[in-house]
């Protein structure tokens, strides 16, 4: 049992979008966390990758064991480590973010 991510590119009826992700687990192919939106001109491996190595490089354990929110410990979610590594793509993005 593992987990991937999932990568949309931002076009929609010729208009240029932020590009966006979430985890899916690869077993039972389904989606889980949040949608998370990086900014624009990703390219889907790039993305991933920068994704994946920020991920490595903070120390996050896997996702499918993180709480979505957890106000009552106010622990880091899989929220906050989305929120934090978003922000830092949004940063790098090729096209810009709005």
């Amino acid at each position: 049992m593992g987990w991937e991510m999932w990568f949309k590119t931002g076009t929609a009826f010729g208009a240029v979008l932020s590009d966006r992700m979430g985890f899916f687990c690869n077993t039972g192919d389904s989606s889980f966390g949040p949608v998370f939106y990086i900014g624009k001109g990703w390219d889907e491996h790039e993305a991933i990758y920068t994704f994946m190595m920020k991920w490595q490089s903070e120390g996050w354990a896997g996702p499918r064991g993180m709480a979505a929110h957890d106000e009552a410990t106010n622990s880091q979610t899989l929220w906050d480590a989305v929120e934090g590594i978003a922000e830092y793509m949004r940063k790098k993005s090729p096209g810009g973010y709005e």
